[in-house]
């Protein structure tokens, strides 16, 4: 199952979808109210790395992963917050 979920990632890239970083984390960021300088502060990095992380420069390490998923989103499983999603082309 896992790799038929890939293959459709990578086939939507290819025909034009866009990847977007970490789109549920995002969501559920927003929806907690939860700011980027908090998270920040949480991971011990600026916010302008945060950022980019969020924005898909940057990945997020497993550690900083974890203590995020541990902290806030404790019921939701990692796979959910961090894939990144493909949008429709």
């Amino acid at each position: 199952m896992r790799i038929l979920y890939q293959y459709k990632i990578r086939k939507r890239v290819i025909s034009g979808g866009e990847l977007l970083p970490y789109l549920n984390l995002k969501t559920e960021l927003k929806k907690t109210n939860i700011t980027n300088e908090e998270i920040a502060h949480v991971l011990r990095l600026r916010t302008e790395d945060v950022l980019d992380k969020l924005e898909g420069s940057g990945r997020f390490t497993i550690g900083e992963a974890m203590l995020l998923k541990k902290r806030y989103f404790s019921r939701m499983p990692l796979e959910y917050l961090f894939v990144h999603t493909a949008s429709k082309p």
